[in-house]
């Protein structure tokens, strides 16, 4: 195993295959700061892991600041953009979860140390809610079960531990994750500036007009007639599945500094002009997810 730190304040790089290694690196030190610098761990893995981590026909996956990226992936930059955009949208999320809901989180992250020293476990204990169609999600929700999970001994999955934990103790953090996710504040105050902004601007498009649902049962890769062209200010299909995925799919062209992409979207003389792309762009230079050369050499671009 190839170990590499100290490329960002707190990330660290891990992979079988050097080559794989030195590759992905070159990718990472090309992103935007604030990209870059909101990456704990990169891990290149096997095509079974990104499925066991990720999902079905997920090309790799980020989940709270590390990103699993397939052996493959390190000459694809753009996946290695769309993933670490994921990372950088957490730590927006992050920023403002901790400073709007601390009261309610020292509640639950306490209780949840508890159980991890009472069963001697390597992480603190995480609380899923489940759907009657098996999806899970951190969100709280009436009708689901709930289910206790926990990292595994490397830190890269969460796993059910049949046996830790009671019925009392899961009810009691069940009801503290729903207190610190919901009460007092609502949802809505767990919500970055960004991504406020950024919804003010998307409107309702999320979830309309999308075809089947292949990636990991839970997003559609193409629109309902097939194709996957740029509409209602996404750049493709796939980012129309939510809010993560319209971001993270709008930094891809910037990987291979693709900037006349955005052209005939930003320049009002153009048919296919919408707004919404020019007002996403500055966003995304606003909150560090592209540089100010990027953004400029793109507004070079516009036509009146």
């Amino acid at each position: 195993m190839i170990k590499i730190k100290n490329l960002a304040p707190f990330l660290q790089v891990e992979g079988e295959d050097a080559i794989g290694v030195k590759n992905l690196l070159k990718g990472l030190k090309k992103l935007p700061p604030a990209v870059r610098d909101s990456l704990i761990q990169v891990k290149l893995v096997s095509e079974d892991e990104i499925l066991a981590q990720c999902g079905m026909n997920a090309w790799g996956c980020e989940y709270g600041g590390t990103v699993w990226i397939p052996d493959s992936g390190p000459s694809w930059p753009t996946g290695i953009y769309h993933e670490a955009a994921h990372a950088r949208t957490d730590q927006l999320q992050s920023e403002i979860i901790k400073h709007e809901v601390g009261e309610e989180y020292i509640s639950y992250t306490s209780y949840a140390l508890e159980l991890k020293r009472k069963y001697n476990q390597e992480y603190k204990p995480r609380v899923r809610f489940y759907t009657a169609e098996g999806e899970n999600t951190e969100n709280f929700c009436e009708s689901c079960s709930v289910k206790v999970v926990w990292p595994n001994e490397d830190g890269t999955r969460l796993i059910e531990k049949p046996g830790v934990v009671t019925e009392t103790e899961k009810k009691e953090i069940a009801e503290l994750w729903s207190n610190y996710y919901f009460t007092d504040i609502g949802p809505d105050s767990r919500k970055s500036n960004f991504e406020k902004k950024w919804e003010v601007v998307a409107g309702p498009v999320y979830g309309e007009g999308l075809g089947e649902k292949i990636v990991a049962g839970h997003n559609a890769a193409k629109w309902k007639d097939g194709t996957d062209v740029p509409k209602n200010g996404v750049i493709m299909a796939y980012g129309a599945n939510n809010f993560w995925e319209d971001v993270a799919t709008f930094v891809e062209p910037f990987a291979e500094k693709n900037h006349d992409f955005f052209k005939q979207y930003i320049s009002p003389s153009s048919p296919q002009y919408d707004g919404r792309y020019e007002e996403k762009l500055k966003l995304l230079y606003e909150y560090g997810f592209i540089t100010e050369m990027d953004y400029l050499d793109v507004m070079s671009y516009k036509e009146e």
